[in-house]
């Protein structure tokens, strides 16, 4: 196993819990809240529904409007996917064209799909700033840039699940519809995806440092 991978992830994480509520982390924050709302309007396209609009905010809220899918797969998919493109992003670091595809993402969701103006210029410039790290700095940081990108995404959903299933379990969240609309308990469907959330983790730790060992062997 590749002991320092393993140091940077821990080192990373470590970092992301203490400065969580911080100025510093704000973007990453609403990146992967971008995350999760792409999730959501994925899953309507794939199940065969309409993306009317797709909005995410300064203040770390957003949503998709939709018509048509899946109700439950749509519902299901918000941080389900944040805990997918976060293990993805980590797992696949190494990846050339990874920061290429991202680019791609967030022009097209932009231009087509944006729902207010924030949302545009968040996804230009998101666009903007991964494209020149791309261009400009060294695969290290690349990776590096990639893997701190899919901790955030996995590190935000215990943090989101506990502000939506208990410190305001009287909101409407992903967690409240699914248990009002199909069934069980909002905090049910909350710690699920806690749970998910830390396997996904230890599998993408594992499968990095597994990949590293083999190359470097």
């Amino acid at each position: 196993m590749n002991h320092y991978r393993t140091l940077l992830t821990l080192t990373l994480v470590i970092v992301l819990y203490l400065t969580w509520n911080t100025i510093w982390v704000l973007p990453l924050k609403i990146l992967v809240v971008y995350f999760h709302e792409f999730s959501h309007a994925l899953m309507t396209w794939l199940t065969g529904g309409r993306v009317i609009s797709f909005v995410v905010s300064a203040d770390q809220s957003g949503h998709v409007i939709s018509a048509g899918g899946s109700r439950f797969l749509i519902l299901s998919a918000g941080y389900l996917g944040s805990i997918l493109c976060g293990a993805l992003l980590y797992r696949f670091s190494h990846v050339n064209n990874l920061l290429w595809l991202l680019v791609a993402c967030f022009v097209l969701i932009g231009v087509f799909f944006f729902g207010s103006m924030f949302t545009l210029l968040f996804s230009l410039g998101g666009a903007l700033v991964l494209g020149l790290t791309r261009y400009y700095l060294s695969l290290f940081w690349q990776q590096t840039l990639l893997q701190l990108i899919g901790l955030a995404s996995l590190c935000y959903v215990p943090f989101d699940v506990y502000q939506d299933t208990i410190a305001n379990a009287h909101q409407r969240s992903d967690a409240a519809m699914l248990a009002e609309e199909f069934f069980g308990f909002t905090w049910l469907w909350g710690g699920l995806w806690c749970a998910l959330s830390v396997v996904v983790f230890c599998w993408a730790l594992f499968k990095s440092n597994s990949r590293a060992a083999t190359d470097k062997a």
